[in-house]
C-alpha cells in the first residue's frame, strides 16, 4: 500500500494554498532507511516552483534521482502525464559535505493549479535509496499518487476567485478523509464529499440488499443524469508550405448520475451513418467497466444500446477516437523577430472558425520566452482581452475572455518585449533559441463538438424510477494547442 509523506497545493500568482505533512509516514520512512527529511515549506516550494517555471506548457517530465537541473522527456499513460524529479540536500551529518536525494517529488500541473506530493516508496528505501526509475510509471506507489492528485484537482475551478476560509477548511477535511494518517483511503471525490455530508455513515440498502463496493454512499435529492460529450483537440500549426498542420481529435463521454438507491440505466449511443459536413467520424471507442453493450466491439455507425449501474459522482462512460478533417477551431498566425539580443517584437493573430460557436468558458494564449532571461518591459496593444506578464517573468499571458469581441471573429496582439541584460539562464531546450519559438492556446468551447457522437435523451430509461431529469452538454477542450513562429525553424 502506498503512503504519503507530504502534500502541497499551490495556485499560480497566489502561492501556497494549503499543505499537509504526515508524521506517522515520515517515521515509517525513517525506519525503512530514509535519511533525507523534507525541508521547510519555503525552501522546498522555492525549489519545486523554480523547477516548474523552467518548463513550458501543461505537459510533465521525469528525471532521475541523480538529476538536479536537467529535465527529461515526459512520462505519459493514455490521457494523463506527470512529473517527478529529485531535490539534492546537503547531508549535515557528514564531514565530507555529501549530498543526498529527496525522491520522488511528484506533481501535476492543471490550468493554474499545481499539486505536489512526496510518496513513501518502500522499495526505494529498502534498497538503500537505489532503484531503477526507468520504469517509474509501472511502480504502484507512483500511479496511486497520480490518481490521488487527479482526484484532489477536481476540487478546484481553474478560473475561480480567491478561496474563502470556509473553502480552505473544507479542503483540509477532504484531505483528512481521502488520506487518513497519510494512507490513501478513497480518492473518489464524490464518495468523500457525500460521506462528509452524511456524517460518515455508510449507505445501507433496504430490503436486505447487499451494498455494492463501488457505491459506499447514497444520493438523496432531486434525481437527474447529466452527460458531457467532451472533445479534446491536439493541434500544431506551422504556417508553412513545406509542412502541413497537424490535428488530432479524441474524446470522452462523462456521466454524472444523481440517482437514489442502486438504479439501472439503459440507453443508446448514437453514431450517425452520414456524419454532418465538417464533423469528425468516430472510428473506435471503449466503454467503462460498469457498462454493458449490445455491441462489445463498438465499431461502425448506428445505434449502440448500453446498460449500466452508475457509481456515485462523475465517471467516464466511454472514450473514443475520431477521424477529423474539418476546419481548425482557432486558426493562428505567429511572427517573432529579434531586434537585438535583449529585445524582440512579435505579432499574433487569431481567427475563430465560423463553424463553431463564439462561446468560451475561457480562452488564453501563453507566450513563453524560455531562453531570453527576465522580462523588463512590455509594450502591447491587443485588439481584445487583457495582457499580463507571468509570475516568473519569462512569459506573457493573453486572456481573451469568453468571446471574440470583433464581428469578424478575429483578434490580434502586436507587442514589443525588452529583457534584462545578463539574466539569461542555461537553456533547457537547445532548439528554442533565436526565432525558434511557439505559443500555446488554452480554451474551452461550450455547447459545441467536433464529432457526431450523441446520447439520445429520449431513449434513456432508468429503473426502478423513470422520473429523472436528463441533460446532455457538449464542449471542446484544447490540449497542447501549438502555433509556431513562421519566421523560425520548426520541429
Amino acid at each position: 500500500m502506498s503512503s504519503i509523506r507530504g502534500i502541497w497545493i499551490v495556485k499560480e500568482k497566489e502561492g501556497l494554498i494549503c499543505s499537509r505533512r504526515f508524521n506517522t509516514v515520515e517515521s515509517r520512512a525513517k525506519r525503512l532507511g530514509e535519511t533525507v527529511s523534507i525541508p521547510e515549506d519555503a525552501s522546498f516550494l522555492s525549489f519545486v516552483l523554480n523547477k516548474i517555471s523552467n518548463w513550458n506548457g501543461n505537459q510533465s517530465h521525469s528525471s532521475s534521482p541523480s538529476s538536479t537541473s536537467n529535465v527529461d522527456h515526459p512520462q505519459r499513460f493514455n490521457s494523463f502525464s506527470f512529473n517527478s524529479f529529485s531535490m539534492e540536500i546537503m547531508d549535515q551529518s557528514s564531514h565530507n559535505s555529501s549530498t543526498k536525494s529527496l525522491w520522488p517529488i511528484v506533481f501535476i500541473k492543471r490550468d493554474r493549479w499545481i499539486l505536489i506530493c512526496i510518496p513513501c516508496v518502500e522499495e526505494y528505501h529498502k534498497r538503500g535509496n537505489n532503484h531503477d526509475q526507468s520504469n517509474i510509471l509501472h511502480m504502484p506507489y507512483i500511479t496511486a499518487v497520480i490518481s490521488l492528485l487527479e482526484g484532489l484537482y477536481r476540487l478546484f475551478n481553474p478560473f475561480e476567485s480567491d478561496l474563502t476560509p470556509l473553502q480552505l477548511a473544507d479542503i483540509q477535511i477532504i484531505i483528512s478523509k481521502m488520506i487518513p494518517f497519510g494512507r490513501p483511503n478513497d480518492i473518489h471525490l464524490e464518495n468523500v464529499s457525500s460521506s462528509i455530508k452524511q456524517n460518515f455513515q455508510p449507505f445501507q440498502p433496504e430490503g436486505g440488499e447487499r451494498r455494492p463496493i463501488w457505491k459506499p454512499n447514497i444520493y438523496k435529492g432531486k434525481q437527474r443524469i447529466e452527460f458531457l460529450i467532451q472533445d479534446n483537440i491536439q493541434c500544431v500549426q506551422y504556417d508553412s508550405k513545406n509542412r502541413a498542420d497537424e490535428m488530432n481529435v479524441s474524446g470522452t463521454i462523462l456521466c454524472k448520475a444523481e440517482l437514489e438507491g442502486v438504479s439501472e440505466v439503459t440507453g443508446s449511443i448514437v453514431l450517425p451513418t452520414k456524419p454532418s459536413l465538417g464533423k469528425g467520424v468516430v472510428t473506435s471507442f471503449s466503454l467503462d467497466s460498469c457498462v454493458q453493450s449490445s455491441d462489445q466491439n463498438m465499431k461502425g455507425s448506428g445505434l449502440h444500446k448500453i446498460c449500466f449501474r452508475p457509481p456515485l459522482g462523475e465517471f467516464s462512460l466511454c472514450k473514443y477516437s475520431t477521424k477529423y478533417l474539418g476546419e481548425i477551431p482557432i486558426r493562428g498566425f505567429y511572427q517573432l523577430k529579434e531586434i537585438s539580443p535583449t529585445q524582440v517584437n512579435f505579432l499574433i493573430q487569431l481567427k475563430l472558425s465560423s463553424k463553431v460557436a463564439n462561446n468560451f468558458q475561457y480562452c488564453e494564449v501563453e507566450i513563453p520566452f524560455p531562453n531570453r532571461g527576465l522580462i523588463r518591459d512590455l509594450e502591447a496593444v491587443p485588439t481584445g482581452g487583457n495582457i499580463s506578464i507571468s509570475p516568473n517573468k519569462r512569459g506573457i499571458q493573453w486572456t481573451m475572455g469568453q468571446k471574440f469581441t470583433h464581428k469578424n471573429l478575429q483578434a490580434a496582439l502586436p507587442a514589443n518585449v525588452t529583457f534584462e541584460a545578463g539574466s539569461m539562464d542555461i537553456v533547457d531546450d537547445p532548439f528554442l533559441v533565436g526565432t525558434n519559438a511557439f505559443i500555446l492556446v488554452h480554451f474551452k468551447l461550450l455547447s459545441e463538438c467536433l464529432t457526431t457522437i450523441e446520447i439520445d435523451p429520449n431513449n434513456l430509461i432508468t429503473y426502478p424510477t423513470n422520473k429523472v431529469q436528463i441533460l446532455v452538454n457538449k464542449e471542446i477542450v484544447s490540449q497542447n494547442y501549438q502555433i509556431w513562429n513562421s519566421l523560425g525553424n520548426i520541429r
